[in-house]
């Protein structure tokens, strides 16, 4: 049999079932478990369990779906190129019938939903009033800041210490401000960043040279990764040691500048 029937037979398997299903299959055929796959990758087994069940809504967006399965692919020696391209068709065709089912299930407004004129003339004019106190209030507050701006102007003039003391504090705020905080992959990774609140500020699967700067601005954010050892780090430009060797997920491990300067000071756990 040649090379091209050989192809032909394994996309007519590989289309019987979703992109899922068939690498569930081959992993099997591998005699390989799902936690053999999730060490490869270093991608979490919740993850990899809704991939295989196509689950894509437990998935954190198509790029990532897309990057896990390509990821899952590499690590099984299979066509990750092929895997991406009917991924993408499964997606495409998931999107349309949610769109469908949305277009079907809209009903137009009854008639008798409508408001009526009046209705819409009173609800006009309370919004007008109200926006009238607004301005009014408004501009009460204006003048009274710019008295209060006036006042805390002539008690500096009177007490010199006064201004000695907040450019004291000026130049504490500036030590503070230790620069960017850049992040760059070196290969493949997947990884997570939240704040304080548990709120995701980046989560994304970097490929080699992606870099990411982490805002200055967020509380005391961390992250989640299973490969620290393929991020770098630096600090105003200053490089700071891996986060980690790589062979154990790291998590809730700070990132802000500060703590990426204290992390970069202190020993390392072997000396």
């Amino acid at each position: 049999m040649s090379d091209s029937a050989i192809d032909e037979n394994e996309h007519s398997e590989h289309s019987a079932g979703t992109v899922g299903e068939y690498l569930k299959s081959e992993r099997e055929k591998a005699s390989m478990s799902i936690e053999d796959i999730a060490g490869k990758t270093r991608i979490t087994l919740r993850h990899l369990e809704a991939l295989e069940a196509s689950q894509h809504s437990k998935l954190p967006g198509k790029t990532y779906i897309i990057g896990f399965a390509k990821a899952y692919a590499r690590s099984l020696g299979l066509d990750e190129s092929k895997i991406s391209v009917q991924l993408r068709e499964e997606l495409a065709e998931s999107d349309q019938l949610t769109n469908h089912n949305y277009i079907e299930s809209f009903e137009p407004a009854a008639a008798s939903r409508i408001p009526s004129k009046a209705l819409a003339w009173t609800f006009a004019i309370i919004v007008a009033i109200a926006l009238a106190a607004y301005l009014i209030w408004r501009t009460a507050q204006m003048d009274l800041n710019s008295n209060d701006e006036i006042i805390a102007e002539e008690t500096n003039s009177a007490n010199p210490d006064t201004d000695a003391a907040q450019d004291g504090d000026s130049e504490t705020q500036d030590t503070i401000s230790l620069g960017k905080v850049i992040m760059t992959a070196s290969d493949e990774v997947w990884l997570k960043i939240s704040d304080a609140d548990k709120n995701t500020i980046y989560e994304n699967v970097m490929q080699a040279g992606d870099s990411y700067e982490i805002p200055a601005d967020a509380n005391d954010p961390v992250i989640l990764t299973g490969r620290p050892d393929v991020l770098k780090f630096t600090v105003g430009g200053k490089a700071i040691k891996p986060l980690g060797d790589g062979k154990s997920t790291i998590k809730d491990v700070g990132v802000s500048a500060q703590a990426l300067i204290d992390f970069n000071a202190a020993p390392d756990s072997s000396e």
